[in-house]
Formats: structure tokens, sequence, C-alpha cells
């Protein structure tokens, strides 16, 4: 006899991450944004969970950028925007898998705690500079949308 499987494991890694990021954006919107300035964010950024929710809203909003660029007929994409993206998503891969094993209902290995650990703070930064971009290079729709 085969052990049943559990919900979450049946489910492509693709379609996981757009679970989680769908019911992290609704959360989102919960966690305490900058009032002017993005550096507010990084006295905070040891805590993992609220780094995790800024660099998933940060990509987010990038996301929101592209789409309304296309929906503007906007000329082309923002290249810098998108390697500050590129980047953001490389340093912070081992938070973003963390919360995919927990949200799996399984803890994080040691190995993967200690790299969420030594890279919160530069995914902090990372998603930092994202949002200093989104601010300052606005295009019409998307500013409402940070």
């Amino acid at each position: 006899m085969s052990e049943p499987q559990a919900p979450l494991a049946s489910l492509s890694k693709a379609a996981l991450l757009a679970l989680i990021g769908t019911l992290l954006t609704g959360c989102s919107t919960l966690a305490p944004t900058p009032a002017n300035s993005a550096t507010a964010v990084l006295p905070n950024s040891h805590d993992a969970e609220f780094v995790f929710l800024y660099q998933s809203r940060m990509a987010d909003a990038v996301l929101d950028r592209s789409a309304l660029r296309e929906i503007d007929n906007a000329a082309g994409s923002d290249p810098v925007l998108l390697a500050a993206d590129a980047r953001m998503a490389e340093v912070c891969r081992f938070l973003n898998e963390a919360a995919i094993s927990r949200a799996e209902g399984l803890e994080p290995a040691w190995d993967l705690r200690l790299k969420v650990f030594a890279t919160t703070n530069p995914c902090a930064q990372a998603a930092q500079e994202v949002e200093l971009l989104l601010r300052s290079n606005p295009s019409s729709l998307a500013t409402a949308k940070l």
C-alpha cells in the first residue's frame, strides 16, 4: 500500500510558487511599509518573514509595472529595473526556498536556515534597490501600485 500524498506534494513547483505568491500578495498589504524611504526596512531586515513579504511586494510591483507598460503601449521595459529584479530574485532565493518548504508543511533544513540567515540582509538591500528604482522612475499607473 502506498502512502497518500499530501495535497501540496502533487502540485508542480510553478503552481506552488503561484499559490504562495497569491497568498502572500494578499498578506503583503498588511506588512508595514516605509513612510517616505525604503531605508526604514533595513533596521528590521533580520526578520526573515518581514523581508520575505517586502521582497515579494517589490517583485509584485515589478510585475505590475511590466503589465501596465504593456497596457499603456509604453516603449520597452526598463533594463535597469529588470536587472535589479533579477538580482533580488537571485539574492533572495534561499529565503523563497525556505518559504516554499514551510508552505509544504516542512521545516527547512539547517543548512538552508543558515543560508537564509546569511542572506536576509542582502535580500532586504536588493529589495530596497528595486523599490528605489520603482519610485525614481514612475510610470503613469504603476506609481499608484506602490
